[in-house]
């Protein structure tokens, strides 16, 4: 769909649309995140249009296979930017396993220890710290 070439001031971003996208380089990790969560919502949309016909425990199977490596994707480059980059992949993660439940009354953190999974922020802490 896109192609993203780094050069040494500027981000390259090639659409299918044969457009080009140039980028200050500074603005590098607000592309990164905004694509990575409009990879991995495109994933949890197809998630909630299957919600009545797939079980949980296989949506919960998609939900990490095919949305999860989306959000964890080169998570320790971009792991010192803003905390709204954190806080929007966080309501991309929440909102994919309100889509696997199907519960938008519980919390994220009840929903979490349903799926058995650690916060994004707490899982690029243990990588930094298993890659350190």
């Amino acid at each position: 769909m896109f192609r993203v070439y780094f050069t040494r001031n500027i981000v390259v971003v090639f659409f299918k649309i044969l457009t080009c996208l140039l980028i200050p380089r500074s603005f590098e990790n607000n592309i990164l995140v905004i694509i990575i969560c409009k990879k991995a919502s495109q994933r949890i949309r197809v998630t909630m249009r299957l919600r009545n016909l797939i079980p949980t425990e296989a949506k919960l199977h998609l939900n990490k296979a095919a949305i999860l490596p989306h959000l964890t994707y080169c998570h320790l480059v971009w792991h010192f930017c803003r905390a709204s980059h954190t806080r929007k992949l966080e309501r991309v993660q929440e909102r994919g396993l309100c889509a696997v439940f199907r519960d938008k009354l519980s919390r994220y953190q009840q929903q979490l220890v349903k799926a058995s999974l650690p916060t994004l922020y707490n899982r690029r802490l243990q990588d930094v710290y298993f890659n350190v």
